[in-house]
Formats: structure tokens, sequence, C-alpha cells
């Protein structure tokens, strides 16, 4: 299938060049009173049948028209609005400069008596209807004045060029990109070669790609347009009384040509052109709700001529192939015109200013996004408030009274996202409404939630009725933000004491919730009760800070930022260097990506389970631990659940977890245990191989001390899967699964490998003799086989596959 592109114009953005040659006709042009100079006129020098030469008048009435051949010429003043003036016809001569004076006459068109009815036909020439012909002229003086340059300083347009993407309904843009050129310029966009168009149509295939054309002036005004198209006058809808309209539609139905067919729509007063709007023929079915086509608004710029004002050209995608650009010129690649309808693309551009010198002549008011922000809560606040316009660049930040403006801003419906610092900061989702953007002025009210509306958003479930949140900032003493820094809140709760009688004896227990800081030093825990005193701790490699507050009962929230490092910490809020331990979940795939939505279920040192569930960063935190031995275990959708035994001491405990959906959870390699970093405590590894079974038999110290043999491997003399043999005073041992032999040697046996605490014995038969005393031995694992066997205890060479035995001292 065929990919298309399609081009929405491409960008002309220089001035019009001169016609090369030495033949001139110049001169000037006076209003009927025969002194006021006319400008922005039209003045056509007509050969025979040869295209005519035309030129536009300057602020003085001058005009300099330069011919390609010497010959006859008839002189033509147009004027929009008036009967053409007919000049004097003159002669001349090769290398010749004639000079002309010309007085317009003062005879107005008036469109205002052009009735349509009996005007229906469709006619293949203009001129042969009379009512088409007076406004089709009419047009057609617009275009020509918007495609000339007088001979004095040119127009200097400020433009806004833009490539927009609407939803498939047409209503809601998704996506804009924008531009803003300045230049001397006549043109707003050029297009192909009017005869090319004609003949081959407006939709045309370029390489395996289909290209989209946008009418220019000279298309407009060539005869080839006129030829292949015919005219008619067309009702303007109700309410639009003020305006006429000369379609065009193609002059013979060619199903194999896509052409354009459209409406001129001109002021009935003053004869003006307003806009044209024209929709591609023969477009596949699945395109027709996204109107293929497009839109040219013609300006009068004061007496100084016109120009295109805004143009734009509908594009419809579908399909699923992405997009692409073609540099230099303005070719926007789509899929085929098949299946369902994805999305609109829209490009065009608009002036926003014209000038002369330092004159300026036109500028535009466009249109502006105006939103007050309005918050009914005193710790929510309107200023600071930020609204950005979905796929594009639009965004502003409301000021101290709540206002926020966004201009200029092209027309259009919007998905608008709303946000605040505060509402980033407790990680709760932006606000989105739908916007409409136009160039009537008004003000959008936008109403921000309580401070318990987003304390439920940021907590969800985990929030109680009396409970509320702690929010801050972790920093260094620069204001730099401390990533990842933990914060701890604890405070004390009152519980009566089991069997004691009187009701006034009471205990306390210590509570502690906590959270990590993030990219931005930002930080936030829920379930903090309000009333009660609680202290907030943050330590990290620089220092600590803390401090000690409340929530009080008629607030939801309160915030705390923390500078460790800025200062020496009063004893009452000293970080203990002992007792507990803070022990931080991190959890990655094979990958090294941070998983969202891994449960950890820890069994603590000193008994109980706690679960907690890693967040969009990838990390949980259990605070208030016992230090010693515990058990970790992890599961998530997708990949595979495993336990891991591992050791923290008092102080910050990292514990990043790898997850696989092909392997069990393993640790990483590096963490942090009791505030120094190390590598994983060396029983960690075979305490997590026997919790998941992975060994083929795991024999524990228990087991050890309950057997008090003589010789460590004694305790593998009754196991099954194994064969242990004495000879020659040489212990070994074989694996008795499967009898595997040696693939160097077939008539050797394959002797199990030894290892003692991580590092294999490289003996070629190993003597289990060697092994260290039974009372020193904390553990002793058996992989009886090939599959059993750790990947970073496999080895080299054949004698792998027979088996590992390995022991890990106390």
């Amino acid at each position: 299938m065929k990919q298309i592109r399609r081009w929405c114009a491409v960008v002309a953005m220089l001035a019009v060049g001169r016609v090369a040659g030495a033949q001139v006709v110049r001169g000037t042009v006076s209003m009927p009173d025969g002194t006021t100079r006319a400008a922005g006129v039209i003045v056509v020098a007509v050969r025979d049948s040869s295209q005519p030469a035309r030129a536009l008048t300057n602020q003085r009435g001058a005009f300099t028209i330069r011919l390609q051949a010497p010959g006859r010429y008839a002189i033509k003043v147009l004027r929009i609005g008036f009967r053409p003036t007919d000049g004097p016809t003159v002669t001349v001569g090769s290398a010749d400069t004639i000079s002309v004076q010309l007085i317009i006459t003062d005879v107005a068109v008036s469109l205002q008596a052009v009735s349509v009815r009996g005007e229906t036909v469709c006619r293949t020439s203009p001129d042969s209807g009379a009512l088409v012909a007076r406004a089709w002229e009419e047009a057609r003086k617009a275009i020509m004045a918007s495609q000339l340059s007088a001979i004095d300083a040119p127009l200097v347009a400020d433009w806004i060029e833009y490539n927009r993407t609407l939803d498939p309904s047409g209503r809601i843009v998704r996506g804009l990109k924008v531009r803003g050129t300045t230049n001397p310029t006549t043109h707003a966009f050029k297009s192909a070669p009017a005869e090319l168009l004609a003949t081959n149509g407006y939709v045309l295939p370029e390489g395996g790609e289909t290209i989209y054309h946008a009418p220019d002036g000279d298309v407009l005004l060539s005869d080839s347009f006129a030829s292949t198209h015919c005219f008619q006058l067309v009702e303007a809808a109700k309410g639009a009384d003020t305006l006429v309209g000369v379609g065009f539609r193609p002059a013979r139905d060619r199903r194999e040509v896509r052409d354009i067919e459209g409406t001129f729509w001109l002021d009935r007063r003053s004869a003006e052109l307003r806009w044209m709007d024209y929709t591609y023929t023969n477009m596949p079915s699945v395109t027709e709700k996204a109107s293929p086509g497009g839109r040219v608004e013609f300006l009068r710029v004061g007496t100084s001529g016109w120009l295109i004002g805004r143009w734009n050209i509908r594009m419809p995608e579908v399909g699923r192939m992405p997009i692409g650009n073609d540099p230099g010129v303005r070719r926007v690649v789509r899929p085929p015109a098949a299946g369902a309808l994805r999305a609109i693309q829209v490009t065009g551009g608009q002036v926003t200013r014209v000038s002369r010198s330092d004159s300026v002549l036109y500028q535009a008011t466009g249109a502006a996004l105006d939103l007050q922000f309005r918050s009914s809560d005193e710790l929510i606040s309107a200023a600071g408030a930020i609204v950005e316009l979905i796929g594009t660049d639009y965004v502003a930040v409301a000021r101290a009274d709540g206002r926020a403006r966004v201009t200029p801003v092209l027309e259009g419906r919007y998905e608008a996202r709303i946000h605040t610092p505060l509402m980033d900061t407790l990680g709760v989702p932006p606000i989105t409404r739908e916007i409409e953007v136009t160039l009537r002025s008004r003000i959008d009210t936008v109403r921000l939630g309580t401070a318990e509306e987003l304390i439920r958003a940021a907590c969800r479930d985990s929030i109680g009725g009396t409970n509320g949140l702690v929010r801050g900032t972790v920093s260094d003493p620069l204001g730099r933000p401390i990533v990842n820094a933990a914060v701890v809140v604890t405070w004390q709760g009152r519980v009566a004491i089991a069997g004691e009688q009187r009701r006034d004896a009471v205990g306390w227990t210590e509570h502690s919730v906590a959270s990590m800081a993030d990219a931005n030093g930002r930080w936030r825990t829920c379930n903090v009760p309000r009333g009660v005193l609680f202290t907030v701790r943050a330590k990290t490699d620089i220092g600590s800070d803390a401090r000690r507050i409340r929530i009080e009962e008629d607030r939801a929230m309160v915030a705390v930022d923390l500078v460790p490092g800025s200062a020496p910490l009063p004893a009452e809020l000293a970080i203990p260097k002992e007792n507990r331990a803070l022990v931080e979940l991190w959890a990655t795939d094979d990958h090294g990506a941070l998983i969202q939505g891994v449960t950890f279920a820890v069994e603590l040192a000193a008994g109980g389970i706690r679960s907690v569930t890693t967040g969009t960063s990838g990390h949980a935190l259990i605070p208030d631990v016992d230090p010693g031995r515990i058990m970790v275990r992890a599961r998530k959708i997708g990949f595979k659940a495993g336990q891991l035994s591992l050791t923290v001491a008092a102080g910050r405990n990292t514990v990043p977890i790898i997850m696989s959906s092909a392997g069990l959870p393993t640790l990483d390699t590096v963490r942090i245990v009791g505030d120094e970093r190390k590598r994983n405590d060396r029983l960690d590894e075979f305490e997590t191989r026997r919790l998941n079974a992975s060994a083929t038999r795991s024999i524990t110290r228990a087991d050890i001390a309950k057997r008090n043999p003589t010789s460590a491997w004694h305790m593998l003399s009754n196991i099954s899967s194994i064969k242990v043999e004495e000879v020659g005073g040489i212990v070994r041992a074989l694996p008795t699964r499967v009898r595997q032999v040696s693939l160097i040697n077939a008539n050797r046996p394959c002797f199990m490998k030894v290892g003692v605490d991580g590092l294999v014995w490289q003996d070629e038969i190993p003597n289990l003799a060697n092994l260290p005393p039974a009372d020193a031995i904390h553990g002793i694992e058996l992989f009886a086989g090939p599959a059993s066997i750790p990947l970073q205890y496999g080895g080299t060479g054949t004698d792998k596959w027979c088996g590992l035995i390995m022991v890990w001292t106390r």
C-alpha cells in the first residue's frame, strides 16, 4: 500500500521577482478630481492575446510596468469596487520607456442588487453570464492586487505559520507547532504551475507518495483555471445577506483526477473579496469527515494594497504510520487513505502585522486565553497556578491576583492541563478541561480544589478522617534539591497496658511513616494524625536535619522544609546513631528500569510482617525496623515471584531487587547497609536460595548442630542425589541422578566441583576432606546437576556439568 504525503503549500516568503526586459511603461494614476493620487490600484498592459503585464500603484499613484517584448499595448486601470478605466493604447519600441498619465473613472460596481435566482447555471466562462462576470471580475482584482508589489518600499508582513493536529471529530487540538517569520512579501504560499494542476489535479502522486496543493493567486488568475472550471452565483447562508458568492467547480467530471471546487465570497456593498473556501473532489470516502480542503482569506491594508491575510489546508490522517517531514518544502507524510480516520492535520498561516518602512499599516488583535483561578481554601493559593494547552507550547502562570493569560493563541478548541505547585508536590494529577479560544474577549473561571480534596487525591484510601498530610522539600545549604533523601516522620501513640485494671495506666508506643524525595527534592507522607506533636527527620550523605511540628486540628496538612548539613541539630532532635533501621526497597527489571507496583511483604527479625508497594519512582520505604535478618517476598504480575533473605543494620539500608519474568528476584551486588556502602552480605545469597528452594539440597547450621559430624563431608553421605566415596585418602563426590561423564574423556567419571564462601576450588578432583570444620560452617548448598547451578558459578569447560557443592562459613 502506498504511503501518502500531503503538501500543505510551499512557503514562498520572498518578494515577486521583476520580469527582465528593457521595455517600460511608467506613469501615475489620479483620482477623478485629477489631483489626488490613486494608491493601490492595478494598471494592466494588454498586447494581443499574450499574457497581460500588471503593476500596482504606490502611495504616490506611480507605477512601472516592465514588458517582455516591444509592441502595441492597451492600458487599463482596475480598481476594486469600480468599473475598469480604459487608458490609451501605446506603441512601445525596443528599449523604449513610455510615460502615461491616467485618470480613473468613478463608476462604482455594486453587487447589492445581484440576485442569485435564475443564475444557477454553471458557466464555463465567467464572461458568458453578466452577473457572474461582474462578481468574478471583482474577485480577480483582489487576487491580482495580492500578487503585486508597488515600486516603492515593500510591505513587510509578520506571519504565524503552524501545523495543527485535530482529533478525528475536528473539534479538539491535539498538537500544534508554530513558527513566526518576518519577510517582505506579496505571496503567502506558492503552488505548482497552473497548467500542471489543470491537467493532473490538485492531489498528485509523487514517488509513491501523494501531494496536496493549495491554489495560489497565479493559479486562480490563470486561463487554465478558468477553462477547466465553471462558475455560478451562490446564495449566502442565512444571516450573511451582506455576502454574495461566486461558486466554481470542475467543468467536467474526471473521476481519476482530484480537482477543487469552492466559493469566492464578496461583500455586496464594497465588492471586496473576503475569502475563498474550497474542497478536494473525488476523495476516498474515509476522508469525508475531515472535509479535505482549505480556506484563503484576503486582507486589505488601507490604500496600500491587498494581502492573503490567512490560509489553511485540512488533510485527513488515516492508518498508523508515523509523520515525516521533507526539509525545504512544506510536505507532511501521512499513511494511505484507507481504514479509519485517525486525526486531521491542518497547516496554514496568518498575518499578525503589516508595515512599510517605519509605519505600521495593520496589527492583528489576535485571540487570547484568559483564565481566572479561584480558591476557597486559604491553604490553596491561586497565584502560581499553571495552565498548559496539551500538544502545544502554550503555557501561562497565574499572577498574584490569580489571572493567567496566553496571547497570541491560534483560535480553536483545546484540552487544557491545569495544575499548581502544591498539586505537583503532592503528586496529584492535573485538572483537564476543554477550553475554546476565540477572537471574542472572555475570561474563563477555574475553581481549585480544597486542601481536603487534594489530600484525598494524594493519599487515596490510606487517609483517615482524623489524619493529615505532611509535605516539604529536602535541599542542601545552597538550595539544591537532594534526590532520594529518606524522610521519616515519627510520633508517639498512647495505648492501654494489657492486664491493667486502672484506666489511667497507659503505655506509649512509637509510630513511623516514611517517604523519599523526588528529583526536585519534594516529599510527602500520609496518615499523620492531627493535633499530635511529631518529628520529621532527614538523613543524607552531607548531614541530617529534623523538625518538631504538629498538624493543627483545623488544618489538613503542614509543610516542612529540611536542609541537612546547614547547622548542628539540638540534642532532642538528633538522629540516633544506633537502634533502628530504615529499609529502602528498590525494584528494577533486568535492564535497570524502575518498576512501579511491586508488592513487598517483609518478615521482620522481631516478628510480624509489613507490606509496601513501590510507587512511580520504583521504591518503597519501611522505617522503624529492628536490625537483623529479614525476609522479603516480592511479587508483581508479569514477573516471577520469590523470596530474598538479607541482613539490615541500624541506620539506612538500601535493598535493590532485580525482578525478572524468567528468574527469581535477586539482590543487586552493591547496596547500603547501616549507612555504609558495601557488597551484599555473603550469607544473604545462601539464605535467599534456601528460602526459594533453588538448590537441590540446603543444609543449615541447625542441621549441622543436630547431627554434630566429626567431618563436614559426613553431612553429604546420606543425600541420595550424590555419591560420596573415599579413595586413597581423597573424599570425592559424584552426582547419581544422571550418570554423566566428562565430554573430554568418556571413560573418566565426572566429579562435582566444590567451593567455599562463593569461591570455587580449581582442583581437578576436589577433596571433601579439606572442607572447613563442621562447627565453622553456616550452611552447605548442593547443586546436583547443571540446571540448578547458579550462573555465577557455572564455570568453564566440561566439568561444570557435573554439579557443585558450596560451603558457607559462619
